[in-house]
């Protein structure tokens, strides 16, 4: 694929860069399909302790095929493994994915075209948007990092 190209429907938006370790599109107008209604729009993989970006978007439904993990959203531990559902609401609420074992997970989004139909009319409003951290670094998808405190 050419430089700059993506089959993500969201193009170069800096939150969705780095957000998971490997992502599919499945149904997006670059591979000539179009969701007017519900699709299973794209599937990603994160390997054994890794954990996407933190992100909040319009809403989603997320459907864990393989591995097992948890989900933090608006401050709670969500844990989840293959065959559960997770629900992320309308409203932009921050989260992340995180696989703290040792085997990989797959999970796929189903998509609702009202989705797409909101973000087009106010993009800068309901687009994909990065978390940061205190010191003003996008927090994205990498390794989980463990930090320990020596007790005496």
């Amino acid at each position: 694929m050419p430089e700059g190209e993506s089959y993500n429907p969201q193009g170069a938006i800096a939150a969705t860069k780095n957000q998971h370790d490997f992502s599919n599109y499945l149904v997006v107008p670059k591979n000539g399909f179009r969701s007017t209604s519900v699709a299973i729009t794209n599937r990603w993989i994160e390997p054994p302790y890794h954990e996407s970006g933190r992100h909040k978007h319009l809403e989603a439904v997320v459907y864990a095929i393989e591995g097992e993990g948890y989900t933090e959203m608006q401050g709670k531990r969500i844990p989840w493994e293959a065959g559960d559902v997770l629900y992320v609401p309308p409203c932009m609420w921050e989260h992340q994915h995180k696989n703290d074992n040792p085997n990989p997970i797959t999970q796929i989004r189903i998509g609702f075209g009202i989705r797409p139909w909101f973000t087009s009319i106010w993009p800068q409003g309901f687009t994909s948007t990065r978390i940061y951290d205190d010191q003003g670094n996008p927090i994205e998808s990498g390794r989980i990092v463990r930090n320990r405190e020596r007790t005496r």
